[in-house]
Parts: structure tokens; C-alpha cells; sequence
């Protein structure tokens, strides 16, 4: 159900915190700002705050209101989330979150994840001790809700991947997201589902088990930044070439390891900074049209490599053994350049 108090707590962690706001921040802010909810602002300070991280996949603010209550609000990674929260707040009521209601709170959460929402679950206690923050202060916390983000791909998305499959290119997705939404996003634009593999399961492969793995798994979920990295390499060993197209932060050590690096005009300064190559038309199919142009100059340079080897060889043998026979030189310098030059307009 719709709810305007979780809203509310999710509102004040994107706003408070201090760093990189994504783009998941930001619509919450401006559903915030929708539904009129921004003067609570005015009842706020921030005392302090621990930034989000790829490890713990939460970020955490802690606030003091008018009358001195502090009150610590963190939102971050479903599974992350649960780990640390002992209570939830269901039907209005705080309740132990035991097995029974966790089960309930999960059926929630994997019915909006199947249906491709990207989910991130909102908590909050109160009077935390002390007025600092520390990583060991993320805990018995009380679940408050969820809030859930629509990202449907791209239109151009799916011929994209058909496009470049037909010139035997490989689509591979690499996201940080949950499986659930992954494979919902990847059935809609022909990637293959059959196979996926999380953070946690690659993290587990040797290098061994994981080059044998990415050529049968094309969907690789909640990746780390160097989890990411370490599969770009993997496909790299197996002899591919690959590129890697990124707009994120957790995107930048994938985009240096890949053979070419590929962001778009409004991505992350740190990700158009690292990659090869920026995307100004928001149409994935400029990429098939890349990959296409792209072969045809490689060609034409082995072409004119091959023509001039060949050329130089004749003539150079040709100038040899008729220099054995001839008491003149068969060609003068000037010549053979004149006649290199004729050859390089073509």
C-alpha cells in the first residue's frame, strides 16, 4: 500500500546525506516535493551520517529534531536491510521480526521484485547514543517499509541486442541490481535468462570455475565494482574482446578493464572521464551501427596493409634481380616513391 511515513523516512536519508545523489535519490525527492511532504525539512538537522558502500549496499543519517529526539533513518539493499533489523512495523503496530513476519515481509518484497520493480527497503530507530555514527550503530533497527522504482529499458534496447547478436556480439549484463529485476529486464530485450549468477556465487569461483561460467551465464546479479572488473577479465582470458558500456560510479573499474569503455553524455563524471568512448544519442542502436563501421575501417586497413606489403615486395624484388642483369638502375628512388604515392590514393 501506498504510505506517506515510509516515503517520508526515505526522503530524509536522499536528503540529508552528502553524497553522490543517484538516480535513485533523486526520484524520491521529487515524489517527495509531488506530494508535498518537503516542509518536514524544516524540523530537521543532520548530526551525522555513514556514506553508502558497496559492501554493506545501505547509507544511514542520523537526524535531531526541534525538541532534541535523535533519530537514525537508513535505507539501502533488501537482504542488506533484513540482516540488520529486528523489528518491522506491520499494520501499524512494532512487532519482533521473527521467522513468521519475516517470511511475509520477503513475500512482499520477491512480488514486486519478480514484477521488475527495483526495490530498497527504509528503517529507522530512535536515540541513538552518543550523537556519532558508527557502522556497529546499524542495527536493531525497525523495518518501516519499502519503496519500490519502475526503470523499463530502453525502446531501442531489444533490436540492440538482436542487432548485435546477428554480427556475432554477445550481450552480457553486469548490474549491481537484485536477480529478480535483472532477469525481468533481460527477458524484455532477448538477453538470455536461462543462467544467472550472483555476487556472492562468483565470489566463491576460482578464476577456473568463473571463465568456465561466463560463457554459459549472460546475467550476473548485485555485482560489486570489482566483482564487475573480475568478470570482464574472465571473458578477456577466454580470448574475447570486450566492451563495456557504464554510467555509474560502480561502473569505473569495469570501464578501465574492458578493451573499450562505453558511457553516455550523462553519466557520472568519473565513468565518461574512464571510458573510450561517449554515447551522445540516447539510441542504443548507434553501437551496432559502431560495431559495423568499425569493421569495415579494420578491413579496409588490413586491405591497404596487404596491397602496399605486396606492392613494395614486387617491386623490391623486381629491382633487385633486374640490378643483376642491367648495368642502369632499373628505377630511380624518385620513381618508387612516386609510385608508393599513386598506390596510398587508393
Amino acid at each position: 500500500d501506498d504510505d506517506n511515513r515510509t516515503l517520508r523516512h526515505a526522503f530524509l536519508n536522499s536528503y540529508f546525506q552528502t553524497g553522490l545523489k543517484n538516480l535513485l535519490d533523486l526520484a524520491i525527492i521529487n515524489r517527495a516535493h509531488e506530494n508535498g511532504i518537503e516542509a518536514i525539512l524544516n524540523s530537521y538537522s543532520r548530526l551525522d551520517e555513514i556514506p553508502f558502500d558497496f559492501s554493506r549496499r545501505r547509507m544511514s543519517v542520523l537526524l535531531e529534531d526541534r525538541n532534541g529526539k535523535q533519530q537514525l533513518v537508513t535505507k539501502g539493499a533488501v537482504e542488506e536491510m533484513l540482516a540488520i533489523c529486528t523489528y518491522a512495523e506491520w499494520n501499524g503496530k512494532i512487532l519482533k521480526l521473527d521467522e513468521t513476519l519475516l517470511q511475509k515481509v520477503r513475500a512482499v518484497y520477491e512480488q514486486h521484485n519478480r514484477d521488475g520493480l527495483r526495490m530498497i527497503a527504509v528503517a529507522q530507530k530512535n536515540d541513538v547514543a552518543g550523537g556519532e555514527l558508527s557502522v556497529d550503530d546499524e542495527r536493531d533497527l525497525v523495518l518501516i517499509g519499502f519503496v519500490g522504482f519502475l526503470d523499463p529499458p530502453k525502446e531501442s534496447a531489444k533490436a540492440a541486442v538482436t542487432a548485435l547478436d546477428s554480427h556475432g556480439v554477445r550481450t552480457v549484463v553486469l548490474t549491481g541490481d537484485s536477480e529478480g529485476v535483472a532477469v525481468k529486464v533481460c527477458s524484455k530485450v532477448g538477453v538470455e535468462t536461462s543462467r544467472y549468477l550472483t555476487g556472492k556465487e562468483v565470489e566463491a569461483m576460482d578464476d577456473a570455475a568463473l571463465s568456465e561460467s561466463v560463457e554459459r551465464c549472460s546475467i550476473f546479479a548485485k555485482l560489486s565494482p570489482s566483482q564487475k572488473e573480475r568478470v570482464v577479465k574472465a571473458l578477456q582470458i577466454n580470448g574475447h574482446t570486450v566492451g563495456y558500456m557504464g554510467d555509474g560510479i560502480n561502473d569505473a573499474p569495469p570501464l578501465h578493464q574492458a578493451d573499450v569503455g562505453i558511457s553516455v553524455d550523462t553519466a557520472v563524471d568519473i565513468a565518461k572521464e574512464t571510458a573510450d568512448i561517449i554515447l551522445l544519442k540516447k539510441d542504443l542502436m548507434v553501437l551496432e551501427k559502431g560495431v559495423v563501421a568499425g569493421r569495415r575501417t579494420f578491413g579496409n586497413i588490413v586491405k591497404y596493409i596487404k596491397m602496399a606489403a605486396s606492392g613494395n615486395f614486387g617491386n623490391m624484388i623486381s629491382v633487385i634481380v633486374a640490378s643483376l642483369f642491367l648495368p642502369f638502375l632499373p628505377m630511380l628512388p624518385v620513381q618508387i616513391l612516386t609510385q608508393n604515392l599513386l598506390c596510398d590514393f587508393s
